[in-house]
């Protein structure tokens, strides 16, 4: 194979979980040229990485095609793939486009494993590859932070006037609020951690403005990284001594960076999105209506799954998280168990 078109759909957490599968690309194919079509943290974790030499915005106009029902063809690649992969929910219109183009090895797969498969998403993509016979690869993502990220962070170390070692980072939101820990729970760890010496730092991004409002309303004091470029970000948290946040592409960035981290999982399924690291815990209730779907979560009268944790339960967790880890590292890639947390904590 000399040329190859990935087609990868989802946001930040969804392209992290599939560097694996890229990876076993570039193992199997090292001189080909990869071209990664996908969403816009796609270009910042693949370029310049080993993952990809090239990539496309899945929301270029000149791709439209890729998604359409009606069959309007987007402008011919040159030069034309050897092999298209083709993992997106609705593949159909993709796979007549690298039809008609004539792209002799074509794979399309859902990127999602189904309803009632134990399969996690990253080992999902990459038993999508099976028919292409590629050799095994370690299924924990890795993200290679350049120097110049290492620098920014640094500088970021040096501006708040924190130790990394004595710090932890706390994200209190996530894409979806239906999946976040109540943000006065946060407020509450925040404290304690504070009055148990730790420094903490928040961090924040667009989609995060209620709880982090909570948060500031509690007047803790706490220093916010807010809207940080994505990898600077990831070179940050890959210094601090423990990051606790939801499941989120944020979460997913920390753990791949090496940041030991702490995933509070509420309506969505562990086994299928829990982060994967050199040090991840997940606490997560059990409750019999737990995973459920995006319909029933904005619906939910209760959101048991997520206020069954407290505060004791989360501080436990984070303390077993420091005890098994002497810090940040490069991702030692195994995945770590889940753990349930337990009801009456």
């Amino acid at each position: 194979m000399r040329r190859i078109v990935v087609v990868r759909g989802g946001a930040l957490g969804d392209l992290i979980l599939t560097l694996p599968a890229l990876a076993a690309l570039r193992r199997a194919f090292p001189q080909a040229h990869i071209t990664l079509i996908g969403s816009a943290p796609g270009r910042l974790l693949t370029l310049g990485r080993g993952y990809a030499d090239a990539f496309w915005p899945l929301d270029a106009d000149w791709l439209g095609g890729l998604f359409d029902p009606a069959g309007r063809q987007p402008p011919a690649l040159d030069p034309r793939p050897d092999l298209a992969i083709v993992w997106l929910r609705t593949p159909e219109p993709a796979i007549r486009y690298f039809t008609a183009l004539g792209v002799e090895h074509l794979l399309a797969a859902d990127p999602l494993p189904p309803e009632d498969s134990p399969l996690h998403v990253a080992d999902h993509l990459l038993a999508t590859l099976a028919p292409l016979g590629l050799p095994a690869v370690d299924p924990v993502p890795q993200i290679p932070l350049t120097d110049q990220e290492r620098v920014a962070a640094t500088a970021l170390w040096r501006r708040l006037g924190l130790s990394p070692e004595q710090t932890i980072a706390v994200h209190p939101g996530s894409g979806s609020r239906f999946k976040n820990w109540p943000a006065e729970r946060f407020a509450v760890l925040v404290e304690r951690l504070l009055a148990a010496g730790w420094n903490v730092v928040l961090v924040a991004g667009p989609a995060d403005t209620a709880p982090l409002a909570t948060l500031q309303a509690a007047g803790l004091g706490v220093p916010v990284l807010q809207d940080q470029p994505l990898l600077v970000l990831g070179a940050f948290l890959a210094r601090c001594r423990a990051f606790i946040g939801h499941d989120s592409g944020v979460t997913h960035l920390a753990a791949a960076v090496g940041a030991p981290t702490l995933a509070l999982f509420g309506p969505t399924a562990p086994w299928r999105w829990a982060p994967r690291g050199l040090a991840v815990r997940i606490l997560w209730r059990a409750e019999p209506c737990a995973p459920c779907t995006p319909t029933l979560r904005a619906a939910c009268p209760h959101r048991r799954c997520l206020t069954a944790l407290t505060v004791e339960a989360v501080l436990a967790d984070l303390q077993a998280l420091l005890t098994t880890t002497a810090g940040p590292a490069e991702p030692s890639h195994q995945d770590r168990g889940l753990r349930r947390a337990d009801p009456t904590a």
